[in-house]
């Protein structure tokens, strides 16, 4: 009896062990509560449409990386070998030989910056002229003209840089007072933000900030877009939309998307399935319409999307 009563006991132990084992596994395995719900969801953006693809234009040149639009959606794209022109059809109007390789390119007034790693290139009325090159460390890799002025993007020594169009220092900046851009590779991109100052990225913070037309930090997108980016440096490049909404590009998991002006993500533009496998050789530009274009130089294209219908609200 005793040796009965001695087996029972053990086996009474030992199923109570499997059931708290059992209990610590579960737990184990099932997601926390506290992760935050975006972590969650985001693999699931790449299942989404995205917006419409409406036009594809052949730009001739897989090694291009730069891509500029204008205000009538006319073109310049930047390669290894210099910059091409091409009107809102696709029709090349002009092509400019320049060695070292494009970085970044914007259309001001008709007149064409290019950069390349260390200096800015100018073309105007067809003829070529070049601004003083930039110290050593110098890394272009944008650039943005608004109000007289042409802000650069200089991830080698983590500033952005303001001129006027004659080429004169006006002022720089490493970012905000406690917080400095944080650029551990060659993507820090620019957009004017229309009254005369400038949104830039800061990639190793993954956000967006604001920038006055003397270089005074005014704001940037709250802490909720690093929950939604991944990789060490994103959005790569992005372009503004009317009502200060953004529409970015990211490397790593490629793929674009819609974002407000605070940062919350609205939608997918373009989903990871839109791009093809190989280099990260992209740009992006802002078309006529609220359209925005996409360079994918691998293939040697622009593809212009634009944004998904409003549904109609019945009465």
């Amino acid at each position: 009896m005793k040796a009965s009563k001695k087996n029972k006991l053990i086996l009474a132990a030992v199923l109570i062990f499997n059931i708290v084992l059992l209990g610590m596994v579960v737990s184990y395995f099932k997601p926390s509560s506290a992760e935050p719900e975006e972590d969650i969801v985001l693999p699931l953006v790449k299942q989404e449409k995205g917006w419409k693809k409406v036009k594809t234009f052949d730009v001739g040149d897989k090694a291009a990386h730069a891509l500029a639009t204008d205000k009538s959606g006319g073109m310049a794209v930047g390669g290894e070998h210099g910059v091409a022109l091409f009107d809102n059809t696709g029709k090349k109007l002009a092509n400019y030989d320049i060695m070292g390789g494009i970085t970044a390119i914007v259309i001001n007034d008709k007149i064409v910056y290019a950069a390349l790693q260390r200096q800015i290139v100018v073309i105007k009325d067809g003829k070529i002229s070049k601004w003083t090159e930039f110290d050593s460390r110098t890394s272009i890799t944008s650039l943005a003209a608004d109000a007289g002025k042409l802000f650069v993007a200089d991830a080698g020594n983590r500033k952005l840089v303001c001129f006027d169009l004659s080429g004169r220092k006006l002022w720089e900046t490493s970012g905000g007072k406690d917080e400095k851009f944080i650029i551990p590779s060659p993507y820090f991109d620019l957009v004017p933000d229309g009254y005369g100052g400038i949104w830039a990225v800061n990639p190793g913070r993954h956000r967006i900030e604001n920038y006055a037309g003397d270089g005074t930090f005014k704001a940037s997108w709250g802490t909720q877009p690093v929950n939604l980016f991944s990789g060490c440096c994103n959005p790569a490049y992005f372009v503004m939309l009317d009502g200060d909404r953004f529409v970015t590009l990211e490397k790593g998991t490629i793929r674009a998307r819609l974002f407000s002006p605070s940062g919350e993500m609205l939608e997918t533009v373009v989903p990871e399935s839109g791009f093809p496998p190989g280099p990260f050789r992209y740009d992006l530009a802002l078309m006529p319409g609220g359209k925005v274009a996409i360079l994918t130089g691998a293939k040697g294209q622009v593809e212009v999307y634009e944004p998904k219908a409003e549904p109609e609200v019945k009465k």
